[in-house]
This record gives C-alpha cells, structure tokens and sequence, in this order.
C-alpha cells in the first residue's frame, strides 16, 4: 500500500499493531508480517507525497480488516493505541484505527 513516509508507517504497524519487519532493504518500502510469513502487509512510498492525506476522490486502498481468534489481542492494540495517542474507535467485536495516511484498520474478533 501507498504511505505518505515509512517510519510513521512503522509505528502504526510494528508499534500498534504488533507485525514484525521483515524487510526494509527496499528503497522507500517496508514489509511487515505476522508468525514468520515473508510479508502480510507492504507499504510503499514510491507514488505517494509525504504528509498529504488521500481524499474520497484518491485512488488506492482505504483500509482493510485483520480477523483475530481472540479479544486479548485487541485489547492490547487497544492499549498500545491509547498509550500513542491514537484515536480507537469501539465496536461489540472489534475496534478501528486509522494509520497516518487514514487508511482504516479494524481488528475483529
């Protein structure tokens, strides 16, 4: 996906949410996984300018849901988001954060 500037993007990704890096060799991309797998999320800053937001009128991805087998695991992207000062928004099951491109990423239990 398309990030306005990688390190904002780590701290959403590896920070809140817990991925690893699993490569940052790339010139302006970075990978990050779950469980060991080479990537589940890559971000990119190759067509994006940095620190502008995307519009509804924006091509490109707008956010995704990660589906969890438990609650424990959203409490503590709960806490960490809180902790950083990011927005949580609360549903019955899940939650939602936006990343710092406002992409949204609801977690789902």
């Amino acid at each position: 996906m398309s990030v306005s500037d990688l390190k904002k993007a780590e701290k959403i990704y590896n920070d809140i949410l817990g991925f690893r890096i699993t490569n940052s060799s790339y010139s302006g991309a970075m990978f990050f996984s779950a469980g060991g797998y080479h990537h589940h999320i890559g971000a990119n800053t190759w067509y994006s300018k940095k620190n502008v937001l995307r519009n509804d009128n924006s091509l490109g991805l707008t956010g995704f849901t990660i589906y969890l087998p438990d609650k424990e695991f959203i409490e503590s992207v709960k806490n960490n988001a809180d902790q950083a000062g990011i927005q949580v928004d609360n549903g019955k099951s899940d939650i939602a954060i936006k990343d710092q491109d406002g992409n949204e990423i609801r977690l789902v239990s």
